[in-house]
């Protein structure tokens, strides 16, 4: 593939638009576009290990995560019909539980990114329960990147894993609620620890 014929060709988006968080994860927890920095939780510090682009978290599977503020919660709500998307770059370092979650707002109608039960795949819920099937095997030790998105103009949750579309889901429903948005950890549920690197995570509304 000529790259730079292509890159020339085709403009680039711009990733700005829409942009409401962005955790750079180079160093520290801080939202680079807003004021949703994020907390960490867990008995022994976050680490900082080289990511896509600078540093990312490296979590430990067991009581690791990031909070964001609960003041900030409704932002992350999506409520009357707004779409929204979630991307993030991630890599395994073990699934030691079922459905540990990369990104989460919380379970039923809410949405979340996370592993899918007991396979070495991820899968995604945006408002009307987890797309079917999922990004395929992500358990490599590899840096992937997901994206999830919830279309309700359009009717539909897509699912991308390293730059395709791999699922596509029914309409979103999305409830509210009163729970933070966790990064490596769903609010609803203990227990969902991610084990591995998280990057440079953005949600755009």
């Amino acid at each position: 593939i000529d790259y730079v014929q292509l890159s020339q060709a085709a403009p680039e988006p711009d990733l700005a638009n829409g942009l409401i968080a962005y955790w750079p994860f180079d160093g520290d927890l801080n939202d680079a576009v807003g004021d949703s920095h994020g907390e960490a939780m867990g008995t022994d510090a976050i680490v900082y290990a080289p990511g896509v682009f600078g540093q990312g978290i490296d979590l430990d599977g067991i009581d690791q995560y990031v909070q964001t503020p609960e003041a900030n919660e409704e932002m992350f709500d999506f409520q009357d019909g707004t779409g929204f998307s979630v991307s993030a770059w991630f890599s395994v370092n073990e699934f030691t539980k079922n459905w540990q979650a990369l990104i989460a707002k919380g379970e039923g109608n809410r949405w979340r990114v996370h592993r899918r039960s007991g396979e070495p795949q991820l899968t995604g819920n945006g408002g009307n329960a987890d797309v079917p099937g999922g990004t395929g095997d992500v358990n490599d030790g590899e840096i992937h990147h997901v994206v999830l998105v919830s279309d309700p103009e359009n009717g539909e949750v897509r699912l991308y894993s390293d730059g395709e579309l791999v699922s596509t889901g029914g309409a979103p429903a999305i409830q509210s609620n009163d729970n933070p948005m966790m990064i490596g950890q769903n609010p609803d549920t203990g227990n969902r620890t991610w084990d591995g690197l998280i990057d440079d995570v953005g949600i755009w509304d």
